[in-house]
């Protein structure tokens, strides 16, 4: 709620409907977030979670700068900042999947869940 409360203040000319719609999509993102870093932790892959977190997550919140690559390496024990890119293409690819299959378990219409899922994506860049 707080975020909400922020983002409302920020923005009070915003148009509830869309409002709405974006405050939806933003617990679709992390209904999303939430499930990929279960399925990797749980698949045994915590280092491309740990990766993804770094390089795209926490900079995406934070409005900051990802990490050099090489830096993600080291810290994190990959051989090389190509094994990060190459584990940040697994999470990025497995990500959109989970967020289609978040956005789909809203749609009303089954016809409807790519237009849906193109909407929440929108709303989120």
């Amino acid at each position: 709620m707080e975020r909400e409360e922020r983002f409302l203040a920020r923005e009070p000319e915003v148009d509830p409907e869309e409002a709405f719609e974006r405050r939806l999509a933003m617990v679709q993102l992390e209904e999303a977030l939430a499930r990929c870093e279960r399925s990797l932790v749980d698949g045994g892959l915590a280092k491309h979670w740990a990766a993804f977190d770094a390089f795209a997550v926490k900079p995406a919140i934070g409005a900051v700068s990802p990490p050099p690559l090489a830096k993600l390496a080291k810290e994190l024990g990959f051989a090389s900042a190509v094994h990060v890119a190459s584990a940040l293409k697994v999470v990025r690819k497995r990500f959109r999947l989970l967020l289609r299959e978040v956005v789909a378990e809203t749609a009303i219409d089954p016809a409807d869940q790519e237009a849906e899922y193109r909407q929440v994506v929108s709303l989120l860049s």
